[in-house]
C-alpha cells in the first residue's frame, strides 16, 4: 500500500506561514514507511520549506520522527520534490501527521474546522516534545506520499566465473 499523508497541494486562497511550524491534522498517514515524495503550493514568492513527519507524544506535544530541511519552491504554484535528487527519503509512522516551517505557504482561510496545530518558531527537527496549539481555521497546501515499510532495497551479490574452493578445485 502506498502512503499518503496530508491534503492536495492545491491552491487554498490565501497565503500564510512564516514564523510557525504547523501541523496538520487532517489525513495522518495511513501506514508506516519512508516518505519519498512531497508537494507543496505556495503562492507568494520563492521560499525555503522544512518538512516533517510527526508523532504525538501527548495531548498536543510532537516530536518529529523524519525530516527534510531547505526544500525551495517556485513561489506561484505548485512544487514537487522526489528524494531522488531534492530530498533525503525520510521515515513515518503509521497515524503520525505531516507538518512544515516555511514563508508563503498557500493556506485557507475561514472557519473549516480543527485543522491544524502551530508552535512559534521552526520546530523541525525536535527530539524532545513541543507544545503545539490548535488552530481552528487554518490548513496548509501539503501532501506527501511515500512506500510502506521503509522502501529500502535489499542488497544482493552477483558473482561471475567459476566457484572455487579452499583446495583451489570446484565447489
Amino acid at each position: 500500500m502506498a502512503i499518503d499523508v496530508g491534503i492536495p497541494a492545491v491552491n487554498q486562497g490565501a497565503v500564510g506561514g512564516g514564523t510557525f511550524t504547523v501541523i496538520l491534522k487532517t489525513n495522518p498517514a495511513n501506514a508506516t514507511g519512508t516518505i519519498d515524495h512531497i508537494d507543496i503550493y505556495d503562492d507568494g514568492g520563492s521560499s525555503t520549506h522544512d518538512v516533517a513527519s510527526f508523532t504525538e507524544t501527548t495531548t498536543d506535544n510532537f516530536t518529529t520522527t523524519g525530516y527534510a530541511l531547505g526544500l525551495t519552491t517556485g513561489g506561484s504554484g505548485l512544487s514537487e520534490f522526489d528524494a531522488e535528487g531534492d530530498f533525503t527519503s525520510f521515515e513515518i509512522e503509521e497515524g503520525d501527521f505531516i507538518g512544515l516551517y516555511g514563508d508563503n505557504i498557500d493556506r485557507s482561510g475561514g472557519s473549516l474546522g480543527d485543522l491544524t496545530w502551530y508552535a512559534s518558531g521552526d520546530q523541525i527537527p525536535s527530539e524532545t516534545p513541543v507544545a503545539y496549539t490548535a488552530n481552528f481555521d487554518r490548513t496548509y497546501a501539503l501532501y506527501a506520499t511515500g512506500v510502506e515499510g521503509g522502501g529500502a532495497v535489499a542488497p544482493t551479490s552477483v558473482f561471475y566465473g567459476p566457484l572455487v574452493g579452499p583446495m583451489g578445485g570446484p565447489i
